[in-house]
């Protein structure tokens, strides 16, 4: 495309255009960071994104996040991490010590770790003993967001001409589209990531913005 254009004065306008046009891949970068803003913004709303199948629901909202669960028993997830942990440091006598509080058997740790957690196992019996509770922690429905920390893991690669946002998480694609995961669950689609119009309204005033320099 060729101009001609006749104007008295100072032509600075036209240089600022012409700085503009030659630095086209700063402009894609901002588009493209903008559309990541809005998916990331989206993923922790869950605004407009189908919720929790009702089973899920249900287990999260009967589901703590402390050690210990409402049965007084060390919960899985935290006896497995313990077991590596103390595996990959070599420690064979807290990994003992641990299949032995795990086993419901009364010894006295060692291990600092383990003995709290040992500690926190007689409280649970104590109150289950006296017809209470055990304090589980907050519900896993309280913290755990829908798509997690989905939102944490985008990329964006800008060329003179072309934005790529990638999310890294290696099932993205199916918590985007939908389909079924390693476990035969069917999960439903999810738009975190799209090019609404609002969003091409948006992407033009940040084109005019970077034109005009504003």
């Amino acid at each position: 495309m060729r101009l001609k254009v006749k104007k008295a004065g100072s032509v600075e306008i036209l240089a600022k255009l012409q700085e503009a046009a030659s630095n086209t891949a700063e402009l894609v970068m901002r588009m493209g960071s903008y559309v990541r803003a809005v998916s990331v913004e989206k993923i922790d709303s869950g605004d407009g994104l189908a919720p929790w199948a009702e089973s899920t629901k249900k287990k999260y909202e009967n589901t703590g996040t402390g050690k210990i669960t409402a049965l007084g028993r060390v919960r899985a997830s935290v006896a497995k991490k313990l077991d590596q942990t103390f595996r990959r440091k070599g420690n064979d006598e807290a990994r003992q010590e641990l299949r032995a509080v795990l086993g419901g058997s009364s010894i006295k740790p060692k291990n600092k770790t383990v003995a709290t957690l040992q500690r926190k196992l007689d409280r649970a019996k104590q109150q289950l003993a006296k017809g209470g509770s055990v304090n589980i922690g907050k519900r896993k429905a309280e913290k755990h967001k829908l798509l997690g920390s989905l939102g944490r893991a985008f990329s964006v690669k800008a060329s003179s001409s072309q934005a790529t946002i990638t999310n890294n998480v290696p099932f993205s694609g199916v918590l985007l589209e939908g389909g079924k995961v390693g476990n035969g669950a069917r999960l439903p689609e999810r738009r975190y990531l799209e090019v609404s119009s609002e969003v091409r309204r948006r992407l033009a005033d940040i084109t005019i913005d970077h034109f005009l320099r504003r």
